[in-house]
């Protein structure tokens, strides 16, 4: 049990003893670290308090308790819970049909199709909350549930069809996130997930292309497309292709360069090589450079054995971050390296 669990256990019984009595929302605030793993004693411990109070119909309660209960993989408990609830909002849909996702997705199609079947449409919320849920599913099972979201909708709106793109694209199955990019509508999520996806299979090229294309469309390419557009070039050691793309970032952006576009060009530097050109990014950046920054470059300069630029980054990250054990295991492994080298 963890600090806020042991807090919330602690101030319910304290208000007891002050003769205040809990109500929804104490029992929903409780409800809410008991939302991880390892805790299912503690949320029959809890349950069984909200049945005797009478509150074990409660929306927003019933919603946390199936939201711990999935958590917990407490399958049947859950079940329970969400059987009893009568007036159903989509707030405990959603939290019923994200535990299914994780655990069950049959069930999930089960609940959909039991949905239609008594005259409730499902909402796009409870629709979205399907496929962003499933976090861990096989490529079979996200196809699965494509398939049973357009029996029941005839289409996908943008942002369904944006994280399905995403999804497909993260289990490998370029050709079915294209095949959705080119059947849905030109919105920039979606253009935004063709390139985020192309990026993370290493298809700069292909990225750029998508980008172009963006351009000629006349869709606004915003500072989640520049990401996608760096790390494409970050995946495939585009170098000059990044600075070309910070400098029409400037051009064709309302927004400045984030912290997260240079955090990109340092570590295509890195890994390209360009410790120098990296460090004076780094220093001439118009924030300042964060602690994962340092650390990421004093892994260039380890993996490029710079001891002169490495030990630099560490006594800066020795000095604000002092008990951050990685600078040490990387400044370590670039002394053993070099001694091996040597010897």
């Amino acid at each position: 049990m963890n600090f806020y669990q042991l807090g919330s256990r602690h101030m319910l019984r304290q208000m007891q003893g002050e003769g205040m009595y809990p109500n929804a929302i104490t029992f929903a605030s409780i409800l809410t670290p008991l939302a991880q793993r390892n805790c299912l004693y503690d949320c029959w411990r809890m349950h069984n308090q909200i049945i005797y109070k009478g509150f074990d119909l409660d929306p927003v309660v019933a919603t946390n308790m199936i939201t711990a209960y999935g958590m917990n993989e407490a399958l049947n408990s859950a079940h329970i819970v969400f059987d009893k609830v009568t007036e159903r909002d989509d707030g405990i849909w959603c939290a019923y049909i994200s535990m299914l996702c994780q655990n069950d997705v049959p069930g999930v199609l089960w609940v959909l199709d039991n949905m239609r079947n008594q005259g409730s449409i499902p909402s796009r919320t409870i629709l979205l909350g399907c496929v962003s849920s499933c976090l861990n599913l096989s490529l079979r099972k996200i196809s699965h549930l494509h398939v049973g979201i357009l029996h029941l909708t005839a289409e996908c709106n943008e942002t369904e069809l944006s994280a399905l793109i995403s999804k497909y694209a993260e289990y490998g199955d370029l050709s079915q996130a294209w095949s959705l990019f080119n059947e849905g509508s030109c919105t920039p999520i979606s253009w935004n997930s063709m390139i985020g996806a192309l990026a993370g299979h290493g298809q700069a090229i292909q990225a750029f292309k998508v980008f172009v294309d963006m351009k000629l469309l006349g869709i606004m390419a915003n500072e989640t497309t520049f990401l996608h557009l760096f790390s494409a070039c970050n995946h495939a050691g585009l170098v000059d292709d990044a600075f070309r793309l910070l400098i029409l970032m400037g051009f064709v952006s309302d927004r400045p360069v984030a912290a997260c576009h240079h955090q990109c060009i340092l570590d295509l530097l890195g890994r390209a090589g360009q410790l120098n050109i990296a460090l004076l990014l780094a220093n001439t950046m118009p924030f300042k450079p964060s602690v994962v920054t340092w650390t990421s470059f004093l892994g260039s300069c380890t993996n490029m054995s710079d001891v002169a630029l490495g030990e630099g980054a560490a006594n800066y990250l020795f000095e604000v971050s002092s008990d951050d054990f990685v600078p040490y295991i990387l400044l370590a492994r670039m002394y053993s390296e070099i001694s091996a080298f040597a010897a």
